[in-house]
């Protein structure tokens, strides 16, 4: 409960910075854009004429389903949700941890019947409120607008937000464990750049292990990479159920309990840390 407690704390100081006003403001203006591209003409499901994005949004004149035609629109999103979610989380909540340990204040904290593991746990938890707070009110919009413009409901914004949630929750545990060694907000807003990047990276392991032939150099890359959840899979997935195909569980589960698991080391580490400190 008190990791709840500071959970709600951090989601109440996170209202006052300028970050999180701005992720609002970036995600009314990308709702606006898509109110004023999209002009669609719906039929019985079907789609009668209209444009997207200034461009014809139909093919050859003939009737067909709106699904269809917004297929790779839906896959975009679920890809611009991805990678643009992401990265702007990493630079929005980099200095959370950081500012919440810092000395003088992380003794304030822990002057309070909360533990230390509890306080790394409320921390988390937190920021990963605040990822999913963002990604629903985006969701949410754009679910809106296309209820609105062409009498749908789809699952395409959800995919991609869910990926992304994923993704996000194990980028934020090496960011909450590197913040907690150094807090320092750059350190950390680095390092999450770095895991973003190097899991983008993963997906082409093969190619990278053939950069080099020696076998210690191999062999050191191959385990330090292998842990790394790949990001370019889990976002290819968000877009595969965004157009409406079959995904292949017995691949997709993994890829998501190896991001989770991941993420739960991350939060173990920083937990072991904070235990060690004198503070």
């Amino acid at each position: 409960m008190n990791a709840i407690n500071v959970a709600r704390d951090v989601l109440k100081e996170a209202f006052s910075s300028k970050f999180i006003i701005g992720l609002f403001v970036i995600i009314a203006l990308f709702l606006l854009g898509l109110i004023f591209s999209l002009d669609l003409d719906v039929v019985d499901g079907a789609l009668a004429g209209g444009r997207l994005f200034g461009k014809s949004a139909r093919g050859d004149g003939a009737a067909v389903p709106v699904e269809a035609v917004l297929r790779p629109a839906f896959q975009a999103l679920a890809w611009v949700t991805f990678y643009g979610g992401l990265l702007f989380g990493i630079v929005a909540t980099a200095d959370i941890a950081p500012r919440l340990l810092q000395p003088g204040r992380v003794e304030a904290l822990l002057a309070l019947p909360v533990r230390r593991a509890e306080l790394v746990v409320g921390i988390y938890l937190g920021v990963a409120a605040i990822c999913a707070l963002g990604t629903s009110v985006a969701v949410g919009g754009v679910a809106l607008v296309l209820f609105f413009k062409a009498e749908m409901v789809t699952v395409a914004p959800v995919a991609g937000a869910a990926m992304a949630m994923v993704g996000f929750c194990a980028i934020y545990a090496v960011m909450l464990a590197v913040g907690t060694v150094f807090r320092s907000a750059a350190l950390s807003a680095g390092s999450g750049m770095g895991i973003y990047f190097l899991g983008i990276a993963i997906s082409e392991k093969q190619t990278m292990l053939m950069w080099t032939s020696n076998k210690l150099v191999r062999t050191i890359l191959d385990v330090v990479t292998t842990p790394v959840p790949n990001f370019r899979a889990l976002a290819d997935v968000g877009a595969t159920v965004a157009a409406g195909e079959p995904i292949a569980f017995a691949a997709t589960l993994p890829l998501i309990g190896g991001a989770l698991a991941f993420a739960a080391f991350g939060v173990v580490i920083a937990c072991v840390v904070v235990q060690s400190r004198d503070y």
